[in-house]
């Protein structure tokens, strides 16, 4: 069930370009293996519907979950690690209750007070690396 979790990423093409111009994407030993479709007007992966054989049958039944890789600028305290670990772990429970999708994203989320600093991108606009790598945790 896991492989059919499909993290979607709003800017994942800017990420990928990024990683690959860089070289510090691990792209030879990474190997997706989840496909996803739309068929008609339901969501397929790996060629079957989600959901098959339930009232939410072909429905992509997403969570937003944009603090999974989570960090505050301002706060050396926050682990920022142990966050995205704890997300990850729980991903089969998510999958259990029939979660097929998580929401993440590279800047904003709120973790419950104000003023937190928590993007991926440095003020020269390029990429803060232990944040994707956090990304990458949650998406592979």
């Amino acid at each position: 069930m896991l492989s059919r979790i499909i993290p979607v990423f709003f800017g994942i093409a800017a990420l990928t370009s990024r990683a690959l111009s860089d070289g510090s994407a691990d792209t030879e030993n990474f190997h997706p293996r989840t496909r996803v479709a739309i068929s008609g007007e339901r969501w397929t992966i790996n060629g079957e519907p989600v959901a098959g054989g339930s009232q939410a049958e072909g429905l992509l039944m997403n969570v937003r979950m944009v603090n999974a890789a989570f960090e505050d600028a301002k706060r050396p305290d926050f682990d920022a690690a142990a966050n995205t670990a704890a997300f990850v772990a729980r991903i089969p429970d998510y999958a259990a209750s029939g979660i097929t999708a998580f929401t993440i994203s590279l800047q904003g989320g709120f973790p419950g007070y104000e003023g937190a600093v928590n993007s991926a991108f440095l003020p020269d606009g390029s990429l803060n690396e232990s944040y994707l790598e956090r990304v990458r945790q949650v998406i592979e």
